[in-house]
């Protein structure tokens, strides 16, 4: 089955590539000329974990296994998500954006909620450990209860090493349970990819 994902993160470098707009949806094409610009990539993880979705192939060996997507800047893809022209079966969910905690920067806690109160994606938090604690608190609280089984925190690194096989295997297992519940419940498919 394919899914379509989006990676919503700071650190994916489309302001450094010609012809590419940083706050327009990134597409696997953008996506793949970024990562031919390696050194335009400031961080590892998300650069594997793009790398990854791109090559991931689905059963066939053939097929793409994600219909991959990316924002770099969580109010773009809320603008997205509001002209109704595309949804998402997964969100990968950056914590950390310029000025966040300041006041003056972007909301992360106010953006989740919105995306899990407009769409029925899974949605995974994949953030450092230096956030942790803080991102937990917040799932913790009752406005995100109802959200639990399809909303996950995902440290990036564990003992330094990558988590992104981690993310992808733990994204499909949640969204078969999800889809396996809905139907058992009497519902279908497309209410959960949106």
């Amino acid at each position: 089955m394919r899914y379509s994902i989006c990676v919503i993160d700071d650190k994916i470098p489309a302001s450094g590539v010609e012809g590419i707009r940083d706050s327009d949806l990134l597409n696997a094409s953008n996506l793949q000329m970024m990562l031919r610009q390696e050194t335009l990539w400031t961080d590892e993880v998300i650069k594997n974990l793009v790398r990854t979705l791109l090559e991931q192939k689905d059963a066939d060996n053939v097929t793409s296994k994600w219909d991959v997507y990316g924002f770099t800047n969580p109010s773009f893809f809320i603008n997205t998500l509001d002209s109704g022209l595309i949804r998402f079966d997964i969100v990968i969910f950056d914590w950390e954006y310029p000025g966040t905690g300041s006041g003056a920067g972007i909301d992360p806690e106010n953006i989740l909620k919105e995306i899990l109160e407009k769409t029925f994606c899974l949605v995974f938090i994949f953030s450092g450990a230096d956030k942790e604690q803080a991102i937990k608190n917040i799932l913790a609280k009752p406005e995100f209860q109802e959200y639990k089984e399809r909303l996950e925190y995902l440290n990036k690194n564990v003992s330094g090493a990558d988590q992104t096989d981690t993310l992808l295997r733990k994204a499909e297992e949640m969204y078969r349970e999800l889809i396996t519940k809905h139907h058992c419940e009497g519902g279908t498919t497309a209410a959960i990819s949106n």
